[in-house]
């Protein structure tokens, strides 16, 4: 396994990967690395030759937000963690790390969005509105830099890849996108990193969440199509719990992310992001009628 920083160098393995008819898959990352980023990993073993894992700058994520101190404690803590990141990818036949840093991927001055309206807007973009903006405009770089066949999420970003679709879609980039089910753990929370900084208390009651978007499931396979009628079933399973504060919640298209009044017969996806203490989780559950 190779750790590249250089976009110059992956940009050049890709290439020759790519004339020795070899194909590859990415998985790209925030770092962290979770049973949920194996589970990707696995799958792009199962659908490429090599396998590219990258991992954003740290930069990335709230730079507008930052003061300078918090980006050079960001930056430290980046060198800190990367290492272990490595230790864990390393048996997984992980054959490239890609993790540049952000002035690699983007040059001094650079003045280009990629930006997906209509999409971006909605969910956790209505109160984080650059969040996605980033998102796409740096995951575009990425197909870029590495040209990968295969680029494989999780539905727990299901916004994410609802955006990352309509993107490929529009901008007719030669990638496919695959999607792998949330890794859930034994008491039905989706693997995430927040997870670890639950306390016991807030864990259990933070399974109230995936509770809720079962009840969901069972209210439609019963019959229910009004989701007025299921949204108000979840909410008042969720707020039973004080310590709970709901950020969102709703039945969306799962391609346009629009508010459904009824279900019908395309993929509907319930949302849902909520504190629990000063911990953010988020979930969903597709829909099938």
């Amino acid at each position: 396994m190779e750790v590249i920083k250089s976009a110059a160098r992956m940009h050049m393995i890709a290439r020759k990967c790519r004339a020795d008819g070899r194909t590859i898959g990415l998985v790209p990352t925030a770092g962290h690395i979770h049973e949920g980023h194996l589970s990707l990993i696995r799958r792009a073993h199962e659908l490429s030759e090599i396998v590219v894992v990258s991992i954003a700058p740290a930069a990335l994520a709230v730079e507008g937000e930052q003061l300078e101190e918090e980006r050079k404690e960001r930056r430290e803590q980046r060198k800190r963690y990367l290492s272990d990141e490595i230790e864990v990818l390393s048996p997984l036949g992980v054959h490239y790390v890609f993790a540049p840093e952000k002035e690699e991927l983007f040059g001094e001055g650079a003045c280009t969005d990629v930006v997906v309206r209509g999409l971006s807007e909605r969910l956790y973009g209505a109160t984080h509105p650059e969040h996605f903006i980033r998102l796409t405009t740096y995951l575009v770089i990425l197909f870029n830099v590495i040209h990968p066949h295969f680029v494989i999420f999780g539905w727990r970003d299901a916004q994410q890849v609802a955006i990352v679709r309509r993107m490929v879609r529009d901008l007719h980039v030669d990638v496919e996108v695959v999607v792998c089910p949330i890794a859930r753990e034994a008491d039905g929370l989706a693997v995430a990193p927040e997870n670890d900084r639950l306390t016991e208390r807030e864990r259990q009651i933070a399974r109230v969440l995936p509770q809720a978007l079962e009840k969901a499931q069972v209210l439609v396979a019963a019959g229910e199509r009004d989701t007025a009628h299921i949204l108000k079933a979840m909410r008042e399973m969720i707020e039973a719990h004080p310590m709970i504060r709901i950020e969102y919640l709703a039945i969306v298209d799962s391609e346009t992310l629009e508010p459904l009044a009824l279900l019908g017969e395309r993929p509907a996806l319930v949302m849902l992001a909520a504190f629990v203490g000063k911990v953010r989780l988020s979930d969903n559950v597709l829909l099938n009628i």
